[in-house]
């Protein structure tokens, strides 16, 4: 009776435990309910443009980053994912492109001036040359996803910030965000990356992976794909925590999370790169296969690797799929003390890719030739050429000092200045003028895109759309006007950070220039190559 009466009260509590923790429960789901975006139409994503960036065009719709916080200034609790009172800025929204799909701007207008003559205060009235002119703020934001409005909130989470990048592969949207847990020395830990995948109605939001590192920048990660069923995040970072001084290479499955080293002690790290594919029938196998279906690096000469002598260094390569890395780049007993320098790995032309590096090479006399950029198309590793400047007429004859950057389809910085080449029998073959390398722009802040035989490049608030015979069209992204010729104010807000311009295809379906995405402190602008552009949005004035 004894044990009865014990077994049943018991369960009594038990059962009164387990109604307690539900109402619990109950509460703090209320608190944070699940966030659902409402979305029914999702891409099939046959092509995508812009991947790495704040913004991705999807076939007809534009995913984008609705504002910007800097890292410094996020506290604990601003990050978390759940559906509250407010939608943050810094969130991802979507929006479909179209003549009449762009969001309805609600603009308050200041018609207040002081006379020139009386020096009294005034007020434009209808019919005025400036009435309506001054905007003084713009409430879009409090109606999204309000019918008519057009914007669509997507991922309830910080997006916006200073290492921003998204990706889409698939029917999967990957974005970087800032970590938002404390360390056991109690300091949030926001320098950390934290890698989401979601999907692109808004669904399935999972976290991938979170960086050991700190000091990361968009060019130590990137996602890579040969197909919808095999696709990577890729990080070369340094662990924090780690004694080691040198980074790893890792690939994490986005799908399973699981994480595999691909190599350690690495130098010189570059990772497979595109900003778009699907576009002129590429596919994914096209601009990610060949040459782009490796992570290319170097490793230091020790006696552990080949040769007992420190000079120069070993260039390998590692297959992203099967893991398996391999040297391809030796000083050899006739040419100790080479080294070898990796730049890029990117598309060439519509169903290529190329691989491009540098060497210096040691004489026997002990002195260095430096040499022309070296090139490896498709899987060709035995084709690849040492141009020496002084016998190649189109040679640019580069230096150990400059600075050298390459970018898709042949364009390349060196220093500041913007060249383009061609490769033929894996030879590189500058553009020239007279029997010299043609410089295309004297100084350039960066490239933005290369789309076919087009760059889009950006020095200060100019962007310059160059193509290869030397035309070169000009936009400035400083402008603060509307359509209506109207200008908001020249108000900031400090603590926003500004995203770079991406370049994106025409929506699906529609023919012409590419659109730039542009990000700034006041407003989210799309330009057109024709001059015009349309706002987005503009952030609280």
């Amino acid at each position: 009776m004894a044990k009865f009466f014990t077994k049943k009260v018991c369960l009594i509590a038990l059962a009164v435990m387990i109604a307690a923790a539900g109402i619990i429960w109950a509460v703090v789901a209320n608190l944070k309910p699940k966030f659902s975006s409402g979305i029914t139409e999702v891409p099939t994503a046959n092509y995508v443009s812009g991947n790495g960036t704040a913004s991705v065009m999807i076939d007809n719709y534009l995913y984008f980053v609705g504002d910007t916080v800097k890292t410094a200034d996020i506290k604990y609790g601003d990050n978390e994912y759940y559906a509250s009172s407010t939608m943050p800025d810094a969130g991802i929204f979507r929006v479909k492109i179209g003549d009449d799909n762009l969001p309805i701007l609600d603009y308050e207008y200041n018609n207040v001036y002081t006379d020139e003559d009386s020096g009294e205060e005034k007020e434009y009235q209808e019919g005025d040359a400036n009435y309506n002119t001054v905007v003084l703020g713009v409430n879009d934001w409090d109606n999204i996803g309000k019918k008519g409005n057009g914007v669509e909130a997507v991922v309830p989470k910080i997006a916006g910030h200073d290492k921003t990048a998204m990706w889409v592969f698939g029917k999967y949207l990957i974005y970087t965000s800032p970590h938002n847990r404390y360390n056991n020395r109690g300091n949030l830990m926001s320098d950390y990356l934290d890698f989401f995948r979601v999907d692109l109605n808004g669904n399935n939001h999972t976290l991938i992976y979170t960086t050991d590192s700190t000091d990361l920048t968009t060019s130590n990660f990137t996602i890579w794909a040969d197909s919808t069923d095999n696709i990577y995040l890729l990080v070369a970072e340094t662990d924090n925590e780690s004694e080691e001084a040198k980074p790893s290479i890792k690939k994490i499955n986005i799908k399973t999370k699981k994480v595999t080293v691909l190599d350690t002690d690495v130098d010189n790290v570059v990772l497979p790169t595109a900003t778009q594919y699907g576009k002129q029938n590429e596919s994914l196998s096209q601009v990610y296969g060949g040459v782009m279906s490796y992570v290319y690096y170097t490793k230091t000469r020790t006696s552990l690797n080949e040769n007992s002598t420190l000079l120069g260094n070993l260039m390998y390569r590692c297959g992203i799929n099967n893991g398996k890395s391999e040297l391809i780049g030796d000083s050899g007993t006739a040419e100790k003390g080479t080294t070898f320098k990796p730049l890029a790995v990117t598309p060439y032309g519509t169903a290529s890719a190329q691989f491009v590096f540098s060497v210096t090479i040691a004489t026997s006399n002990a002195t260095f030739v430096e040499k022309d950029l070296c090139v490896i198309t498709n899987h060709n590793l035995d084709s690849y050429t040492y141009a020496d400047p002084e016998t190649n007429d189109n040679g640019l004859g580069l230096t150990s000092s400059q600075t050298v950057s390459v970018y898709a389809n042949g364009f390349c910085l060196v220093d500041s200045a913007l060249y383009h080449y061609e490769i033929v029998d894996s030879h590189v073959i500058w553009d020239n003028n007279n029997g010299e390398a043609k410089k295309l722009v004297a100084s350039v802040d960066q490239v933005l895109a290369v789309i076919g035989d087009v760059a889009y490049v950006q020095s200060g608030t100019t962007i310059s759309i160059v193509k290869l015979n030397g035309s070169t069209t000009t936009i400035n992204t400083a402008i603060n006007t509307t359509n209506d010729d109207t200008e908001d104010s020249s108000s900031s807000d400090e603590n926003s950070t500004t995203l770079p311009v991406a370049v994106l295809y025409q929506p699906a379906g529609n023919t012409g220039n590419p659109i730039m995405f542009v990000h700034d402190d006041n407003s989210i602008r799309l330009y057109y190559a024709n001059q015009t552009y349309r706002y987005l949005r503009f952030k609280s004035l």
